[in-house]
């Protein structure tokens, strides 16, 4: 029979409906290897050493309305009168990462991405290479 599990939090940042993504990331991290390894111990009486596709059991998460599932993450930002090493958005930042890893995003939008480091700004990529 399934069976729902909520992780619920208060106090502290949950308390404005928020929490520290490194830190959630975390202890998601360390549920999802305790709810595996309790699933097998439960299962076979031990544990296997390592977890894989065969062994997670297919423990999932559910999400909050049909259809999706949103990680919502927020920034504070940069502060604008702190001398930063590279003025930009995370997601232009990741936008910008993510295009020379994945390569999906056309060249327009890497264009408009207002990317800067101190005083100079990054030129776009030529022919995949970088100036």
């Amino acid at each position: 029979m399934p069976e729902t599990l909520t992780f619920h939090f208060e106090g502290a940042l949950a308390d404005s409906h928020r929490m520290n993504f490194y830190e959630s990331a975390r202890f998601q991290y360390a549920a999802a290897r305790l709810m595996v390894k309790l699933a097998q111990f439960r299962q076979g009486g031990k544990f296997v050493q390592k977890i894989t596709t065969s062994s997670n059991f297919n423990i999932q998460l559910a999400s909050q309305s049909d259809g999706s599932f949103n990680i919502n993450v927020e920034d504070p930002g940069q502060d604008p009168t702190e001398d930063q090493f590279i003025k930009i958005s995370l997601a232009d930042l990741i936008a910008y990462v993510s295009e020379r890893i994945v390569e999906k995003i056309d060249e327009t939008t890497l264009t408009n991405a207002p990317i800067s480091i101190g005083d100079g700004v990054i030129p776009p990529p030529i022919n995949g290479l970088q100036k």
